[in-house]
């Protein structure tokens, strides 16, 4: 695992691409928010950026690894087929936590620092109660973006797939505030069991949807 986030995060590329993911993300300061903490918490809840980013992300280095058939060599060499796609599934999960609290927290750091404290209908202690379930919430909504670089093994599908996939998540998921999921971003606050309800529930499916993928990768042929 260290030997791949080492591979990752040291390319040359991707100190950009999270710079300039982070000034995009900025761009919400511009949205008709009422605090920084509406500002966290809607965006903490909103797939739109993470999942277009990772979507970038797991096209350029997913699709790369299996082109130039690095995944190939290190199986061929002795490497576990399992092992290398928990390592892989666990760095895309991890850089789409990342990418959901950066999009949420940048923005509203900078506008908290300007106006000099969270303000509104979100108590600090809400808004750190809410950080875990509500961005494992999101990540389980995205769960998609997570195994199409292992489906289709290639830049150009995992790109395209991803970025529908996205949009129409987000699309089906924001079309009524009233309603679960989106209804858990709001400035009242869930019952404590539901916090932990909602961080088992979507950790339960991550899990899940590993399960299945890897029973799919342990069969399948990497050509």
């Amino acid at each position: 695992m260290k030997a791949i986030c080492y591979r990752f995060f040291h390319s040359p590329g991707v100190g950009v691409f999270f710079l300039l993911y982070g000034v995009v993300s900025c761009l919400s300061l511009i949205s008709g928010f009422s605090s920084p903490g509406e500002l966290f918490v809607q965006n903490l809840g909103d797939m739109g950026p993470p999942g277009l980013g990772l979507s970038v992300f797991s096209a350029v280095c997913m699709g790369a690894a299996f082109s130039r058939r690095t995944f190939q060599s290190q199986i061929a060499h002795g490497a576990s087929r399992i092992m290398l796609l928990r390592n892989h599934f666990l760095l895309l999960t991890l850089v789409f936590l990342f990418l959901a609290y950066l999009n949420a927290g940048l923005p509203a750091l900078l506008w908290a620092i300007w106006r000099g404290g969270m303000g509104g209908a979100y108590p600090m202690e809400y808004l750190l109660r809410l950080c875990v379930p509500a961005a494992l919430l999101t990540t389980a909504r995205g769960v998609g973006l997570l195994i199409f670089p292992f489906l289709f093994r290639d830049s150009v599908k995992t790109l395209m797939i991803s970025l529908v996939y996205t949009l129409l998540i987000s699309a089906l998921t924001q079309s009524d505030r009233h309603t679960f999921p989106y209804s858990f971003y709001g400035p009242a606050p869930f019952p404590l069991w539901a916090d932990i309800a909602v961080a088992i529930l979507s950790l339960g499916i991550l899990a899940l949807t590993f399960g299945l993928l890897a029973l799919y990768f342990r069969q399948t042929a990497l050509r």
